[in-house]
């Protein structure tokens, strides 16, 4: 891919965390399902490497139920492709989340159960223990919500996107709003695509790359806290409110839609 191809969709910027690639593994969660974590900066070739898990769990009969989301974001090509993935296989998301009324401990279960912490205030805590910039095009495709529970908020953080700043300072003002309104659309299009409210949208983009903020209460509830209708009709005419019945149909369509996962770029 030509490097100015590759700097048009590159980083929603990441603010603090890790340097290196992501760590992708699949790990049994204590309910007993299969969860997917990601864990740190989102870069090129990170899309295959999360296709590889997903398939690789599949070919043993392992369905995956959640993908658990510990990053500060990273390129934006590789998150659109795994959110893609994630929501064609209609898997849930769960990014960082504090318990109220502490708001500024961010807590990240991860690591063969292990429990990372934040502290927004003084900096204390492992820094990968964020969702934000890229990681929040992922998060955006889950199905389901991160908690129901009053008392837990997810803190995912957004900003509107950034490029390379020696690439983009040295172009013309005509060629910036050329490039900058190319991925703009292209990037409404896939959170449209993932049904994120046009309010949100319209936010995102209006926080400069240089500053983060953290998705609201009321968007958190917008985005999150059931499944899309059209499946939530269908469980309903298929198994009302037989647990078992909605468990099974959940692993039968998953396992029927691997074949489509397999044909995706």
């Amino acid at each position: 891919m030509p490097q100015a191809l590759i700097a048009l969709f590159l980083a929603l910027t990441a603010f603090g965390g890790r340097a290196d690639a992501a760590e992708i593994y699949s790990q049994k969660h204590p309910s007993g399902w299969t969860w997917i974590f990601i864990v740190g900066k989102i870069e090129l070739g990170d899309d295959k490497r999360f296709k590889d898990v997903l398939l690789e769990n599949a070919r043993k009969h392992v369905m995956i139920s959640s993908v658990a989301l510990y990053s500060p974001g990273g390129a934006v090509e590789p998150a659109i492709r795994i959110g893609r993935y994630i929501h064609t296989m209609r898997i849930a998301t769960i990014g960082p989340y504090s318990f109220k009324p502490i708001l500024n401990i961010v807590n990240c279960p991860y690591n063969n159960g292990k429990l990372a912490r934040y502290d927004l205030k003084t900096g204390r805590g492992d820094p990968s223990c964020t969702c934000a910039s890229a990681c929040f095009l992922i998060w955006a495709a889950g199905l389901g919500a991160d908690a129901h529970n009053d008392n837990v908020q997810p803190r995912i953080q957004i900003h509107r996107i950034a490029f390379d700043r020696q690439i983009y300072a040295n172009l013309s003002v005509e060629q910036a709003q050329a490039k900058y309104e190319s991925a703009e659309a292209r990037l409404v299009a896939y959170l449209k695509d993932m049904d994120v409210p046009p309010s949100v949208i319209r936010r995102m983009f209006s926080i400069p790359s240089s500053s983060i903020s953290y998705l609201t209460v009321d968007e958190l509830k917008m985005m999150r806290g059931a499944l899309p209708p059209y499946l939530a009709e269908l469980y309903d005419a298929k198994c009302g409110k037989n647990q078992k019945c909605r468990d099974d149909f959940e692993e039968r369509l998953y396992f029927e839609t691997v074949p489509k996962l397999e044909e995706m770029n």
